[in-house]
């Protein structure tokens, strides 16, 4: 009878244990809204090249931004111009993220198709709040760079003429 005794109280502990270790549902919606996920959404660009239209999400770095999707498309950003490019239809390469002396992370960019347009100076005209940062790249105003920034200082609209395809490649941060 002592085995039979043993059992039950061994049983009855098992389940009275489990369920207390149990996550019910509002346990767990009461966890997500103290811990919300996070809103991409302030993140997120889209790019237009070759008439083509990418949802990039913007990963700021030391020394720039990558403008990137899950499908491979990708572009660097130093901030006035887009330096390197892998994707797109048109370009080869990857970026790779490597381990420095110092132990850090960083971008490199050597895999990477890197844009060196023959370009002049900066200018910058401000309207309704938003400055808009030119560059000639050619003759052609179609070959012109710009880089729009709003009254916050932030960047909203990149416009860079690619080279060696000869097309713009337009990038507005959406909402």
């Amino acid at each position: 009878m002592s085995k039979y005794f043993t059992k039950i109280i061994y049983t009855t502990l098992s389940v009275l244990i489990f369920n207390a270790c149990s996550v019910s549902s509002s346990q767990l919606n009461t966890l997500n809204s103290v811990i919300p996920e996070p809103n991409l959404q302030k993140f997120y660009w889209e790019a237009t090249y070759s008439n083509l239209k990418y949802k990039l999400i913007a990963i700021d770095l030391p020394k720039g931004t990558l403008f990137a999707d899950r499908f491979g498309n990708s572009l660097y950003f130093n901030g006035w111009k887009v330096e390197a490019i892998v994707g797109f239809g048109d370009f080869k390469g990857e970026f790779e993220i490597e381990e420095n002396n110092l132990g850090y992370l960083a971008l490199s960019k050597n895999n990477a198709h890197s844009i060196n347009n023959d370009c002049d100076n900066w200018t910058s005209n401000s309207f309704n709040g938003i400055t808009t940062y030119t560059q000639s790249c050619g003759f052609d105003a179609a070959d012109n760079n710009k880089v729009l920034v709003n009254e916050k200082g932030e960047v909203i609209e990149i416009i860079q003429f690619i080279e060696p395809s000869n097309k713009l490649m337009k990038i507005k941060k959406l909402n």
